[in-house]
């Protein structure tokens, strides 16, 4: 048995399974999931995995928001040397949500699981939270002012 990657580009779902051969993949892909959504099988990586992490993080974040929306950043600690532990969460239907993980995996940086899972950030004389978010914004949209930054 080998593993494999089964996914596609519509909406970046993602399986990894265990078949004998490709071809074993394809019948599962028939006998299991909607054929016009363009699947494929292909060995598994971890860089594969990886990339589609990445796509889905940001086709998450651009369906999410729009223009204008705002995007706050919640600190959980600052350390005497400088560095700050914070959140990123956004408002929705008046629900508060977290998109830090998203955060990590586009900017491919670990959360601090000693920190609430935060995004750790050493010291700068600038404000880190509104770096953080401007640097987000060039990565997806290419425009650093893409969302309004405030802090809880």
């Amino acid at each position: 048995m080998n593993e494999y990657i089964i996914s596609n580009e519509k909406d970046f779902q993602s399986y990894v399974k265990n078949f004998e051969n490709i071809e074993d993949g394809k019948q599962w892909i028939e006998n299991h999931l909607n054929l016009s959504d363009n699947w494929k099988v292909e060995p598994f990586s971890k860089k594969r995995i990886k990339e589609i992490e990445l796509l889905s993080s940001i086709d998450h974040m651009k369906k999410t928001f729009k223009k204008g929306d705002t995007l706050y950043t919640q600190l959980i600690k600052r350390n005497p040397s400088g560095t700050v532990y914070f959140l990123l969460r956004y408002i929705k239907d008046n629900e508060i949500y977290s998109c830090s993980y998203h955060y990590s995996i586009i900017m491919d940086s670990k959360l601090d699981e000693k920190n609430s899972y935060s995004i750790r950030m050493p010291f700068g004389n600038m404000d880190m939270g509104f770096h953080a978010v401007y640097t987000l914004c060039r990565k997806i949209w290419g425009d650093g002012y893409y969302l309004n930054h405030r802090w809880l």
